[in-house]
């Protein structure tokens, strides 16, 4: 079996094993594709499983992303596209793909990796952990009456300016776990689309001194006359009360068109408390993701640690990735702290992917200790304050 980047004259024969997995279709001209260009470069961010015979058998795509992690930017790898024949499945395929692909982005940089699990149970066999839920809430379109307009809204249109939307979300999300630090083409996928064209819509507002505080991204599919139907806002944000009020209001002028507002809001926001009439609001919390530790020393050296002083020991086993297994001794003083691989007794001995739902924020140590395969020996008021829950927010999805 071998492991390695898909070469140009290869990418058709990925294509083959996504639309054989997925049950998809090739265009009717995908035999033009098979003539190998005259180039066999490879892809840095495409890699197959072969068989002995030759035979591509499973694949995977990779991109590279940034994310907000505790104050700082850090490389995420985010992993897609993982396909295997099904004649060629539960051969080991997909495993030789991960201990081939996190040696390498590991030492390209990359401190964490994220996917979308078709099964969570199968994910953590390879060191991915469930690290976010998402905030799916359903409101009553006549509930955001409650809040006035105050007309300050305006509407992209082709060509418009989106640093407005660039400013407030760059607040919005700079102190989330997990969001994204947004590129050009991003933008110009999210906000720069013409409304005329693609029943997607952007609303930026401004406050009274014309700076941006607040936008809606929502679309609309098929809009049915007689209803009932649901607005799907893709992204609210924010950066004061003031500019949450303000969108809550805009919303509340679309009530006769909408019965409900579908939005999935930061998961640190309580929403009930802020409608008076709360009996018809639905909240769900859906499994959104596996986030994986590549590099488990950088994870810690960027972690935001306590006020004060302290020091933890934290043990931490990693079974496809042993590079990251080990101690850590974790020392803080006002605000700065040191790592460094230590031979102490743990006060926490975890895998890793315990630690990356613990370091993202997702859970805390007093959570950790019901999970199997976790000890805490002591130390417990130290790692408390160093594994808080924290804000998170991931809207995008690849």
């Amino acid at each position: 079996m071998e492991t390695r980047k898909i070469k140009k004259s290869e990418e058709i024969y990925s294509s083959f094993i996504g639309t054989v997995s997925f049950f998809g279709k090739m265009s009717e001209n995908y035999a033009e594709r098979m003539t190998p260009p005259e180039t066999d470069e490879t892809d840095k961010n495409s890699w197959a499983c072969f068989d002995g015979a030759g035979k591509m058998c499973s694949r995977m795509t990779t991109d590279d992303y940034k994310i907000h992690f505790d104050g700082h930017v850090a490389d995420m790898c985010g992993v897609a596209g993982v396909a295997t024949l099904p004649e060629k499945r539960n051969l080991g395929c997909v495993r030789a793909l991960f201990e081939t692909v996190l040696p390498e982005i590991r030492e390209r940089g990359f401190i964490f990796s994220y996917l979308y699990p078709f099964s969570y149970a199968f994910y953590r066999k390879f060191g991915y952990e469930l690290c976010y839920a998402r905030n799916e809430v359903t409101i009553p379109g006549n509930l955001f009456k409650e809040y006035p307009y105050d007309k300050n809204f305006t509407m992209y249109e082709k060509g418009d300016d989106i640093s407005g939307y660039k400013s407030v979300y760059e607040q919005f999300a700079r102190d989330k776990n997990l969001s994204f630090v947004r590129d050009d083409s991003a933008w110009e996928s999210m906000v720069a689309r013409d409304p005329y064209t693609t029943g997607r819509y952007a609303y930026l507002h401004r406050d009274a001194s014309g700076d941006a505080d607040a936008y809606v991204l929502f679309k609309v599919g098929d809009y049915d006359m007689d209803g009932p139907n649901t607005m799907r806002t893709t992204e609210l944000a924010w950066t004061s009360a003031d500019g949450l009020r303000a969108a809550f209001g805009f919303l509340g002028g679309y009530s006769p068109q909408f019965d409900d507002i579908f939005w999935e809001a930061p998961d640190g926001l309580n929403i009930h408390p802020l409608f008076t009439e709360t009996a018809d609001i639905k909240v769900s919390r859906p499994a959104s993701g596996m986030n994986r530790i590549v590099n488990v020393a950088k994870a810690l050296r960027l972690l935001r640690v306590p006020g004060g002083t302290g020091r933890a020991v934290l043990s931490v086993l990693d079974e496809t990735l042993p590079v990251n297994s080990g101690a850590y001794e974790i020392e803080w003083e006002n605000g700065a702290s040191s790592v460094k691989p230590v031979s102490k007794a743990a006060d926490l001995e975890t895998d890793v992917q315990t630690l990356a739902q613990l370091a993202t924020g997702f859970i805390t140590p007093s959570a950790a200790r019901l999970k199997r395969n976790v000890i805490i020996n002591g130390n417990e008021a130290a790692l408390e304050a160093l594994f808080p829950i924290k804000e998170l927010y991931l809207l995008e999805k690849f």
